[in-house]
Parts: structure tokens; C-alpha cells; sequence
């Protein structure tokens, strides 16, 4: 691209340039999912080094305007705002009235989830019960034995043989994952994952060195021939994948394949990071791939898609061999989860809390998946009942970058479709979250906005 800013006088030009992104992304100059020039071709441009433009690059990263990814440059977040917007957000947990937020993936937290309800409740709970001083005190590195056994006890709703001996309690789901792969990976190793993926784990691959290599999927997920030959050509030190309501396409892989799956790993030796953030919500119909390498599989599990997405907590179920390196860099990023969410957490699983607020979930996720069938007619999309996105094919002549960037200019935010390429071209899609914004209003607002511009209205 051509984009070609001008730097403010009296600042390092580091800080400059960066203030020069967030100007132009906040008055629409560089749209959401836009490629940000090389760093030599920008420095040629403004008469400045590679290394400045290289740390502007990470300074506009920190400040949420830009994501990079490994091998394909940097590019402008979907979000498309400034630090400062995005701090007043959220501080009033919300954005602004004209601006309808379908670019992240997690459940509804206004008042009609009854989750504000059972925080009042467990919370009185626990401060009426005595021993807080126990929640001011650091945990063990991996959790408390009580608070394994409880998270145990969750995800034996889906994986039946899980072990608390082999869970590592963690801040989230992106916790667990950047712990896993800490553990499995080094700086230079390979990285397998599907080509469509979570953008969390290329920033994670990136962060660490690894080198991701995409393998090839289809309306059902990751596909095991293409995994055996991505096995034999580059030898890789470790496989992530979502099997069940897949992030961006929605797939749930069927029990026959992920037994497919679990063989080539296992013949290739292979271990495997499952994400299965989603699997409370799906249920308990396909167990995960990890139930059936024991030896191999990592399988992760969170509170905040399936409860509330402020829940920091997750869980790590590993082979018992890893678990002094897991424990280790646990310790090395922050110690342990914080006690009082943990016990939160802990306290809903115990006392059905969890269960109930999950199954209303289900309920609010089937009919937010209705009204978007309804809202977008007979424009072709993937979807799930027991999920809160979906997949939407584009027609033409519409491509990601531009429909993004004119659902924008409409007030709708989405996530750019470049944030998920692994490998190969960008799909002519877009991913549509339908459970941040608080009430079913707002969000037919937004699809309708959306259908009108699908439609060349």
C-alpha cells in the first residue's frame, strides 16, 4: 500500500509514527483488516530507519490498534479505534449507542442472562462463609486440590477419564494455551494448525518463534490426509486445533474423524493442543480428541465462553509427564490464577450455578442464530445452534477487507478475515459474533445494517 503519514514534530519518531496510525485509523484512512506498509518501504518513505518503524509497529500492537502476523505483515485490528476509545468503553461496558460490536465471540452479560444475579449471590456467599484470608494468599502453581477436583468434575461432562492429578488451573484460556505451548514448543519449532484459525494462537505463535504451517480443512474441520502429510513434511513439534464449533467456520468435527485425527498423531508422535473453549456450550454429544491420546493431548477448557467472559478461568488437562514444565511456567507467568475468581468459578460448577447458566446459554445462542437467519434471508452462512458466531459467505463483488471496511462506514464492527489466515488466500467471508451485544435490538439493528449492504441497499 501507499500510506504515507505525517509525523508530529517534538516526540521520538517512534511514538509519532504510531500516533500516526491511530489518527488515521480513527479518521478512516486505514481500514480495518489493511495491510500497514514493509517496514524498509515505509522507512524509505519517511526518511527514517527500519528499526524505528519495527518499534513504532510494536507500539501501535500494545495500544490494540494493529495485529502482525508472521510472514504477512501487520494489519490494522477490526476493532479500528484508539486506546482511548477503547478505555472509555470499557470502563462504561459498552460502546457507543450508533456502533453495533459483532467482532468478538463471547456470551451475552446484559441483565436477561441472570449471570449479574449469581455473582451477587456467590459473592455474599463467600464473604458470609469466613476464610477469605485464604483468597489473599497465593495458590499452588497448578490450583488447590479442591479447585482441580471441582474443574475435574466439569470437564468429565465432556471428557470422562479427566484427572485432577492432571489439571493445571489457569487465567483463561489464553493462559492455558500460551502455557501448552510453552511447554511443547521452542523458539524455531513447527506449529500446526488448521489454514482458518484462532487469531490468539498466531499472536501466541509469534510471541514464542514458531514457525505455523496451515493444514488444509473442510466443512467438518481439520482433514486427517492432510494432516498425516503436514506430519511427514515438517516434522512438527506440536498440533492446535478447535474441533467443536470451530473458530471462524463453525465445524464440528464428527466422532469417526477425530478418531482419524487421533491416529495420525498418534503414529506420528505428535502431541496435540485442543482448544475446546466452546465445548460447554456444545455438550457432551463428541467427546474431544485428547480423550483418546493420553500420552499426547492437551486439552483446554474456559469459563468466559461458555458463563461470562470476564470469568479469568481456565483449565489445562495434560499428560502427567509435562506437568513439572507446565507447573513451571505457570509460576514464571504470573504465579497462579487469582483466588477469588477461581472460587467463584469453582463454586458455580459446584453448585449447579454453572450448569443452569450454561443452559440458558444454549437457549439465547439458538435464537440468536435464528434472528440471523431470519435478518440475512438467503445469504449463504455457517452456523451452529449452540454457538454464537457465525460464518458468512460474501457475494460478489464484495471481498473481507472491503465488507469490513464498509460494514464499518454502517456502524458494524466485525474482525477482519485476514486475523484468522494461517495459510493460503483470504476467504471471501466474515465472521459475525452475535453475543456482545447485550440485547436481541441491538443486534437485529446490526444484521439488518449488514443485509442492506449484502443487498446494494
Amino acid at each position: 500500500m501507499s500510506w504515507s503519514p505525517t509525523l508530529d514534530d517534538g516526540q521520538p519518531a517512534y511514538l509519532a509514527l504510531a500516533d500516526a496510525i491511530a489518527r488515521d485509523v480513527r479518521r478512516g484512512k486505514l481500514a480495518a483488516g489493511e495491510r500497514l506498509p514493509t517496514q524498509r518501504a515505509l522507512a524509505g518513505r519517511l526518511g527514517i530507519t527500519p528499526g524505528t518503524v519495527a518499534r513504532a509497529y510494536l507500539e501501535a500492537e500494545r495500544r490494540g490498534l494493529t495485529r502482525a502476523h508472521v510472514g504477512r505483515g501487520a494489519f490494522v485490528r477490526g476493532d479500528g479505534v484508539d486506546a482511548a476509545q477503547a478505555d472509555g468503553w470499557l470502563e462504561r461496558g459498552l460502546a457507543p449507542e450508533s456502533v453495533v460490536d459483532l467482532s468478538l465471540n463471547h456470551p451475552p452479560t446484559g441483565p436477561e442472562s441472570g449471570v449479574d444475579t449469581a455473582l451477587a449471590e456467590v459473592l455474599s456467599e463467600i464473604a458470609s462463609g469466613g476464610g477469605l484470608d485464604a483468597l489473599l494468599r497465593l495458590q499452588p502453581a497448578r490450583g488447590t486440590a479442591r479447585h482441580r477436583e471441582i474443574g475435574a468434575r466439569w470437564l468429565s461432562e465432556r471428557a470422562p477419564d479427566t484427572d485432577p492429578e492432571r489439571l493445571v488451573v489457569c487465567s483463561g484460556g489464553q493462559h492455558a494455551l500460551a502455557v501448552a505451548l510453552g511447554a511443547l514448543c521452542r523458539r524455531g519449532d513447527v506449529l500446526l494448525t488448521e489454514t482458518l484459525t484462532y487469531p490468539g494462537v498466531l499472536t501466541l505463535a509469534q510471541q514464542l518463534g514458531l514457525q505455523v504451517r496451515a493444514v488444509a480443512q473442510d466443512e467438518y474441520g481439520l482433514r486427517p490426509d492432510a494432516l498425516r502429510e503436514a506430519c511427514a513434511r515438517y516434522r512438527p513439534q506440536a498440533l492446535y486445533c478447535i474441533p467443536t464449533l470451530q473458530n471462524p467456520t463453525t465445524a464440528v468435527m464428527p466422532a469417526a474423524r477425530r478418531d482419524e485425527v487421533a491416529q495420525v498423531l498418534r503414529e506420528a508422535d505428535v502431541p496435540l493442543v485442543e482448544d475446546d473453549v466452546y465445548g460447554p456450550l456444545f455438550g457432551p454429544e463428541v467427546e474431544p480428541i485428547s480423550t483418546r491420546l493420553p500420552e499426547l493431548g492437551h486439552l483446554v477448557v474456559n469459563a468466559g465462553k461458555s458463563l461470562a467472559p470476564g470469568l479469568r478461568v481456565g483449565f489445562l488437562h495434560a499428560p502427567r509427564a509435562r506437568l513439572p514444565e507446565l507447573e513451571r511456567l505457570v509460576r514464571d507467568n504470573g504465579w497462579s490464577v487469582a483466588p477469588l475468581m477461581v472460587e467463584l468459578v469453582s463454586r458455580w460448577i459446584d453448585d449447579g450455578t454453572a450448569a443452569r447458566v450454561t443452559e440458558r446459554r444454549r437457549t439465547e445462542a439458538a435464537s440468536r442464530i435464528e434472528l440471523a437467519r431470519r435478518t440475512l434471508g438467503d445469504w449463504s452462512l455457517a452456523a451452529h445452534p449452540r454457538g454464537f458466531h457465525l460464518w458468512l459467505a460474501l457475494p460478489d463483488p464484495w471481498n473481507a477487507r472491503d465488507f469490513v471496511a464498509a460494514a464499518a462506514e454502517r456502524g458494524v464492527r466485525l474482525a477482519p478475515t485476514e486475523a484468522f489466515v494461517a495459510g493460503g488466500p483470504v476467504p471471501r467471508r466474515v465472521r459475525l459474533c452475535l453475543g456482545r451485544e447485550p440485547s436481541m435490538e441491538s443486534l437485529r439493528g446490526g444484521l439488518e445494517r449488514l443485509a442492506g449492504l449484502l443487498s446494494g441497499q
